[in-house]
């Protein structure tokens, strides 16, 4: 991993960049420019007397910088980019619609419940299973709420929480993995 590193950080000098400019996390690769092949970039933005520059919060200001193409990549490099935003949250939603179909099916075996009853998260409905390891209760996305057609909704009267923390519901939801199947 060393030996590719230094090949890259003598690619992006060979184009006349500082490879200490770059973070390591930084955009790389190449694109089809109006004159020619281009190497895309970050580097780290940098004031007059060559400091990387930082919000408020201590995080470093990057932008996107391109050159043309002078020199192949090293054997073996892998372009990189960074997901967008908008790659991130498909990915995260579709984290949620797995959790989703999980959440309704335990909702199907055991007595449950969904309504509006975070404050915090208005657009998000909670669903109550009652276990026989315990309550247990997670937050629905609104766009996943068609899977629980099946769970009785409350308006007003709703099973009282019983103040189990995201730890003790997992911990209820192993003892419930474990339990001796019945039936089979």
């Amino acid at each position: 991993m060393g030996d590719m590193y230094t090949k890259v950080g003598a690619w992006l000098t060979a184009h006349g960049i500082d490879p200490l400019t770059v973070p390591i996390d930084s955009d790389l690769h190449i694109e089809e420019g109006a004159a020619g092949r281009e190497l895309h970039y970050e580097a780290f933005v940098l004031d007059a007397d060559g400091r990387k520059v930082a919000d408020e919060r201590g995080n470093l200001y990057v932008e996107p910088r391109a050159v043309p193409l002078t020199a192949e990549p090293p054997k073996h490099w892998q372009p990189f980019r960074k997901p967008t935003v908008q790659q991130v949250e498909a990915e995260r939603d579709k984290a949620y619609r797995e959790r989703a179909h999980f959440v309704a099916h335990l909702a199907s075996l055991y007595p449950s419940q969904i309504a509006y009853t975070d404050p915090d998260s208005p657009d998000w409905a909670v669903v109550t299973i009652e276990g026989p390891t315990g309550q247990m209760s997670w937050h629905v996305a609104p766009d996943d709420m068609d899977l629980f057609a099946h769970v009785e909704w409350q308006n007003g009267l709703v099973l009282p929480w019983d103040g189990h923390t995201t730890e003790q519901k997992y911990e209820r939801l192993q003892q419930l993995t474990i339990r001796p199947k019945r039936g089979l």
